[in-house]
């Protein structure tokens, strides 16, 4: 039996700040700022360069009137979880890369010194993990 209410579907909101600087109130437009396709957090979290970006302008013309408005849209085209899904990709198709070439090096290794002792080697080791602690951030946890 199924349930009278339907959940919302979520719609993700893409945020834009602007900064309108009018000769006069309603006057002519000296200067326009915009800055969209932020997520809330990147637009709250940089809020204060926004407000001092206002405060800028407002010095640079004194007797101008400055507006500054920031507000939300529908995301249009990707969306965060398409892009995530395609730096996971990217990431595990890089970790194969490096996996392979890593297994290539040891295949071919002459050195007398093992290779466990390289640096190189060692370095892209770390760089596998790291992508892989990446790829781990990307993927969403389970409920």
């Amino acid at each position: 039996m199924g349930s009278k209410f339907k959940a919302p579907v979520f719609e993700p909101m893409m945020h834009w700040v602007t900064v309108k600087v009018h000769t006069r109130l309603g006057g002519e437009l000296i200067q326009l700022l915009r800055w969209d396709g932020m997520r809330f957090e990147t637009r709250t979290k940089w809020d204060w360069y926004f407000k001092y970006r206002a405060a800028l302008a407002q010095v640079q013309h004194p007797r101008a009137h400055v507006e500054m408005r920031w507000g939300n849209e529908p995301a249009i085209g990707r969306t965060l979880d398409q892009l995530n899904a395609a730096k996971a990709r990217s990431k595990k198709a890089k970790i194969t890369e490096l996996r392979n070439k890593l297994q290539k090096a040891v295949d071919t290794w002459e050195s007398i010194f093992p290779i466990e002792q390289d640096s190189l080697y060692q370095k892209a080791l770390a760089k596998i993990e790291r992508l892989e602690s990446e790829l781990c951030d990307l993927q969403p946890t389970p409920l």
